[in-house]
């Protein structure tokens, strides 16, 4: 059975790093690039090489952080399934969609299940839609306990001229997995890729910005 935790929208936060010759993990003010005069690693040493190394001792750094998670689309309706939302009035999807703005598990959450971390953009219509285009990232923080989500939104200039008209639910999810008993946080952030169209380059990324912050209870 799979524990849905459901999320609105997106991450960034500072490296950390871990010293082997010291033993212990260092603050990123603390690395740099330097340059090296001995192999390190698995690749062959070059001249003029340089490596992530803690200033202290020169030792090289392991970088530290979120576990990267498989993100998968999500929350797709058929047709059939769209003629029952519209005869609803859409109350029953747009309780999903509520709990998902509110960051409202759909269970309790168990120590003894998967937990799967949902996030849902909200309906969509038309092909051109933007919303279409959007991406998510999700990363897993075992050792501070915290899922991190980012939600890329697409802005364009001037988007396609024709769109399917069809319905669907915009959604991305990500199988955390299993996680011990105790309070877990979820950091949500959102950015924006601008380009002329659907199929142009981007031109500019925003700057992600934290949009929630959430906690939950494992028991």
């Amino acid at each position: 059975m799979k524990m849905l935790l459901l999320l609105a929208f997106l991450l960034v936060q500072d490296p950390s790093f871990y010293c082997p010759s010291c033993k212990k993990d260092v603050p990123a003010d603390e690395v740099k690039v330097m340059p090296c005069s001995e192999p390190h690693g698995d690749i062959i040493h070059k001249k003029n090489c340089s490596v992530l190394r803690h200033t202290k001792c020169r030792a090289e750094a392991e970088q530290k952080g979120p576990t990267r998670l498989t993100s998968e689309a999500c929350g797709n309706v058929d047709m059939n399934a769209a003629a029952a939302f519209l005869a609803s009035g859409g109350k029953e999807l747009m309780k999903r969609f509520e709990a998902a703005r509110d960051a409202k598990p759909a269970a309790a959450l168990s120590a003894k299940d998967d937990v799967v971390a949902v996030a849902i953009l909200g309906p969509s219509g038309n092909g051109a839609d933007p919303l279409r285009a959007a991406t998510a990232r999700f990363s897993w923080d075992a050792e501070k306990r915290i899922v991190h989500v980012v939600i890329t939104k697409v802005e364009w200039e001037k988007g396609p001229d024709v769109g399917t008209q069809d319905f669907t639910v915009v959604g991305f999810s990500a199988n955390v997995g299993k996680i011990a008993a105790g309070d877990v946080k979820f950091i949500v952030w959102e950015e924006t890729a601008k380009s002329a169209g659907p199929k142009a380059p981007v031109k500019e990324t925003t700057k992600p910005k934290k949009v929630a912050e959430h906690a939950f209870t494992v028991k």
